[in-house]
């Protein structure tokens, strides 16, 4: 039976979100970039609404999955945000 406290566990599912996240997102440009060239084509009305609804949902579960792996993960990242800063801000004094 998997350990749903251990860490190794809940970084291994956050990271699944973001990678579901980034799938999500590719797909959302792909259905965009189809819908785009069913209108330049003049294809039929119905499909060009359904591939930009499709976009749309696919948009709102990307969102969702992205923002369940910031909220798990935002120390970290403000963390390396504010290390990343330092770094430049040092750079750039010298």
């Amino acid at each position: 039976m998997k350990n749903y406290y251990d860490r190794n566990y809940r970084v291994a599912k956050s990271q699944s979100y973001l990678y579901s996240g980034l799938v999500m997102s590719a797909l959302v440009l792909i259905m965009i970039v189809v819908s785009v060239l069913s209108i330049v084509n003049g294809s039929d009305m119905v499909l060009i609404v359904t591939g930009f609804a499709a976009a749309v949902f696919w948009l709102i579960a990307s969102v969702i999955c992205l923002r369940v792996y910031y909220k798990d993960n935002h120390v970290e990242i403000k963390e390396k945000a504010r290390v990343i800063a330092e770094t430049v801000e040092n750079a750039v004094r010298k």
